[in-house]
């Protein structure tokens, strides 16, 4: 079974020919895919040539590359309405065999009837849920703006291709020092940067914790306020400068 979730998720980006290669290894090798869309809606147009629209699996002709029902599709409204309160999900599949093992575990996992009862005045009021879409992609424009220009100003690496998502995955190796090929050394100076920001109360999710290929890779959330992303920033390269002379050596 392959889950697709980290390139939206972690990397702020998606590619109809990356869903394409991971159906083909999925029908190549037996496989089912879940595929956790629960991004679909964050998505905005940077102005760059990289920039893409989101292409979910479903999109794709019937059977084209893998058996649709091997294909299975989940949604929530915690990450594009910010209502991570509302424990409401979906799954699409057409999968009849998975579709009655849900439904008979199903009734021990109801959302309350309050939380029921607001998200079908969301999800019915159609003109607030494009007006608030549109606003969402304004805002994230804006906060991809910002941390893009912060990073620019220290001549930090990220992904510049990303589009979607709340967040920005970032290179800071280089402030790590030179710890050869000791892979271990570099791990634990990624952490003790992580402690530092955190000391400051700012958190960063490391690269170590979402497989990244070697030490110094950061995600940051830029979904906030611009006074609290230039704050925050402020204060993560505070921990690096503390941490860098020691390092160094």
């Amino acid at each position: 079974m392959a889950r697709v979730l980290g390139e939206l998720k972690d990397y702020g980006k998606q590619r109809p020919s990356t869903s394409i290669g991971l159906m083909s290894l999925c029908k190549r090798h037996n496989l089912h895919l879940i595929s956790d869309e629960v991004y679909a809606l964050s998505v905005y147009d940077t102005s760059r040539e990289q920039s893409v629209p989101f292409t979910s699996v479903l999109s794709f002709k019937e059977d084209e590359h893998m058996d649709r029902e091997m294909v299975h599709v989940l949604y929530s409204m915690s990450k594009d309405f910010a209502a991570a309160g509302i424990r409401i999900a979906m799954m699409h599949t057409r999968n009849q065999q998975l579709l009655r093992a849900m439904i008979s575990i199903n009734q021990f996992h109801w959302s309350g009837a309050v939380l029921e009862k607001l998200a079908a005045q969301i999800l019915e009021h159609e003109a607030w849920i494009t007006n608030f879409v549109a606003l969402s992609k304004e805002r994230l424009l804006q906060g991809n703006a910002l941390i893009r220009r912060i990073l620019n100003e220290r001549v930090v690496p990220y992904l510049e291709d990303a589009n979607a998502g709340f967040f920005v995955w970032a290179d800071f190796g280089k402030f790590l020092g030179d710890y050869g090929d000791d892979l271990q050394d570099g791990w634990r100076r990624e952490g003790e940067l992580l402690k530092a920001a955190m000391e400051r109360k700012v958190y960063i999710t490391p690269g170590s914790i979402v497989a990244a290929e070697r030490p110094g890779f950061f995600r940051i959330t830029f979904s906030q306020e611009p006074s609290v992303i230039e704050e925050g920033m402020k204060r993560v390269f505070e921990a690096v400068e503390i941490l860098q002379p020691g390092w160094r050596t």
